[in-house]
């Protein structure tokens, strides 16, 4: 009895940890893209508000601490692979990302663009 209870905890965590794992779309209009044990890329429509992207990252992350969702509007500038770390996605891809939920600390950020004039 002790082993088929035990069988079962570990299937039941198992399952928990595959709802936040999936990818696919959220209720919110989002897509997780892809991801990595503690990267998402997120994909949610053009005009969604900032609102909208904290609900997808937090819906992404589920409740593992250690996850970085990367949010972008277009599709095609998001990556199509998650890497392992924040650090190692490229640079441009990064640069045209418009926020960042932060899991731990339940913290959105807003990436603006800087327009520069001469």
């Amino acid at each position: 009895m002790f082993y088929h209870k035990l069988f079962m905890s570990c299937a039941l965590l198992s399952l928990a940890q595959l709802s936040y794992a999936q990818t696919g779309k959220l209720e919110n209009g989002c897509r997780i893209k892809v991801r990595s044990d503690a990267v998402v890329i997120l994909v949610c429509p053009e005009n969604a508000s900032a609102e909208v992207w904290r609900a997808a990252g937090e819906a992404a992350c589920g409740p593992k601490l250690l996850c970085n969702a990367w949010v972008w509007d277009d599709n095609a500038k998001a990556p199509d692979t998650a890497p392992v770390t924040d650090a190692d996605l490229p640079k441009k891809a990064a640069a045209q990302a418009v926020a960042i939920w932060v899991n731990d600390s339940k913290s959105l950020v807003t990436l603006k663009k800087a327009v520069f004039s001469k």
